[in-house]
């Protein structure tokens, strides 16, 4: 689970097993360009996004092997 979702500029992420690390996690703009990385996830801290501009983007989260996908939307 992501949220809050639309977030003005930190998003949170949950999962169902609390065990789960997320390896990495990506943010692409509507043209598929990535404009947020990072490898590690800290759930205190969240994700910082408020240097991104208003809109829709899409969010990947790696974790193990897979990938799950997200969109989400910042005020």
């Amino acid at each position: 689970r992501v949220y809050p979702n639309p977030a003005k500029d930190k998003l949170y992420l949950r999962h169902s097993d609390e065990d789960i690390r997320f390896r990495e996690i990506s943010i692409k703009n509507l043209n598929g360009s990535v404009v947020h990385y990072q490898r590690k996830y800290d759930k205190e801290k969240g994700i910082d996004i408020d240097k991104l501009s208003g809109g829709v983007y899409f969010m990947d989260l790696k974790v193990g092997e897979r990938i799950i996908h997200r969109k989400i939307i910042k005020e």
